[in-house]
């Protein structure tokens, strides 16, 4: 049996994963009030726009988002993205429109349901993330949020 030494590197990644892993089971009880998985709110907060996601700048246009922008944000396939879309359309929540740019193309938009569903959840993770970060200044927040960017920006081969 290799025994594993303890390492600053490895005991940061595995406390990410931990974190990530916590985040999405508590994230999950939020969005499962509203009948969705996690992964189906994430869609619906890129088809809002929310500028607290990463990179959101860079992929949302003016009037929507394209599906295949969020299939690559979310680093899932075509398909899986088209399945996820299907879904909340069945629950009224996104609709696709003609790009006002190029009618060939169609993008994403939230119907009032959809907002409507943002709203009664945003609240209670307003609550849960001042839980988590409620004894970190300002500062602190910032800093944290650099280094995670930082390491995003790594992974995505920006730096």
């Amino acid at each position: 049996m290799t025994t594993i030494q303890k390492t600053k590197n490895e005991s940061i990644v595995l406390a990410i994963i931990e974190l990530a892993a916590q985040m999405l089971k508590k994230g999950s009880n939020l969005t499962s009030m509203i009948g969705l998985t996690t992964q189906q709110w994430m869609v619906l907060l890129y088809v809002q726009g929310d500028r607290n996601i990463p990179y959101s700048e860079e992929r949302f246009q003016d009037g929507g988002i394209l599906a295949s922008d969020i299939a690559e944000a979310l680093n899932v396939s075509r398909p899986n993205i088209t399945n996820l879309l299907q879904v909340l359309s069945d629950k009224g929540l996104v609709k696709q429109e003609k790009d006002s740019r190029d009618k060939r193309r169609k993008v994403l938009v939230l119907t009032r349901k959809g907002e409507e569903a943002i709203a009664k959840v945003h609240p209670l993770r307003e609550n849960s993330n001042l839980r988590l970060l409620y004894d970190f200044s300002e500062e602190e927040k910032e800093d944290l949020l650099q280094k995670l960017m930082h390491c995003l920006d790594r992974m995505h081969g920006r730096i």
